[in-house]
């Protein structure tokens, strides 16, 4: 079974053979002896954060559309017990709901058939 982080490559690949461009969103907390210096988008503090986790994959499609991919393991399945995914799950809808594309990816067939029917 592959990776998600090979599935992840796959994907970028496969996006700008369809036109579109994607790029790797890291997320995190460079921490340094006086000071901790967040990155990524909208990761402006913990408490936000907690209820809304920027996708893993952010760029634009061909019509100028906003696009969010957020990479899963092959066989991932949504839990609303999982926080993680329900914070995710939160960044994914508001996306959606402002006009732009996102979703949740387990495969390269799977970006594929998402991004072509929302053409």
């Amino acid at each position: 079974m592959a990776s998600e982080a090979s599935t992840q490559s796959r994907v970028i690949i496969r996006a700008f053979e369809l036109g579109f461009a994607l790029w790797r969103n890291n997320s995190g907390v460079a921490r340094e002896e006086h000071r901790h210096v967040r990155f990524g988008l909208g990761n402006d503090s913990s408490k936000i954060n907690r209820v809304w986790k920027s996708p893993d994959l952010i760029g634009i499609g061909p019509h100028g559309r906003f696009m969010g991919v957020e990479m899963k393991k092959p066989g991932w399945k949504f839990s609303p017990n999982d926080e993680r995914a329900v914070a995710q799950a939160n960044a994914i809808n508001q996306i959606n709901a402002l006009g732009g594309v996102a979703f949740f990816c387990t495969s390269v067939e799977e970006f594929e058939r998402i991004v072509l029917s929302c053409q």
